[in-house]
């Protein structure tokens, strides 16, 4: 199992909002706007906001098991997002999963902020991650652990979390586009906060 290293802040410095528009020779997905959200971590990639991964549209398209809930909190004061004002706070026992994301050929990443609100003494990197997919084999719902997810002291940027596209078998749509979701679960009677989850289509500046 994958396990994703800490983060290393590289500056306090506000990203640039550098947009684009997604080449139709990249993929299937839908054109989105595109900008170096985390060029502050020595990260100038081009970074798409996944759907509601601000929150900001409450709790739209994401599905919720346990104690998850909307709060008012954010990571602004890093990511420098003008009207950003929700995350979401998961404790021990919650689920979280995200809106369907197109992974089509060349958007094999995703990257988001966090802040553990509680942690334990038990591992410094307590959040799993998820994938879950149609397989094109089986036609059946399946569910991969990527690995998980180091605690940040604080709102920060996480490590980039892959989508392990060549060992999933993902059935496309009647477009041909292919979609995963994400589940975060918080392990060992952890508390979490995220906000902003981007994907990377290996765009760079």
């Amino acid at each position: 199992m994958l396990k994703l290293s800490r983060a290393l802040r590289l500056g306090v410095a506000t990203a640039a909002a550098l947009a684009v528009t997604a080449p139709s020779a990249l993929a299937a997905c839908p054109s989105q706007s595109f900008g170096t959200t985390f060029a502050a971590w020595g990260d100038l990639s081009l970074y798409t906001l996944a759907p509601n991964g601000d929150f900001e549209a409450g709790g739209t398209g994401w599905t919720f098991t346990g104690d998850a809930t909307l709060v008012a909190d954010n990571a602004h004061k890093i990511a420098a997002q003008v009207g950003d004002t929700t995350a979401l706070q998961l404790a021990n026992g919650a689920t979280a999963t995200s809106p369907a994301l197109c992974v089509s050929s060349g958007y094999p990443t995703t990257r988001m902020f966090a802040n553990t609100l509680r942690h334990s003494s038990l591992s410094g990197s307590t959040l799993q991650l998820e994938v879950l997919y149609t397989d094109a084999t089986r036609g059946s719902q399946s569910v991969k652990k990527l690995g998980t997810v180091p605690d940040e002291y604080g709102w920060d940027a996480t490590r980039k979390m892959s989508i392990a596209q060549g060992q999933l078998n993902i059935k496309p749509d009647s477009s041909g586009n292919t979609y995963i979701r994400y589940r975060f679960t918080p392990l060992y009677g952890t508390t979490w906060r995220i906000d902003d989850l981007y994907v990377d289509p290996r765009f760079r500046a």
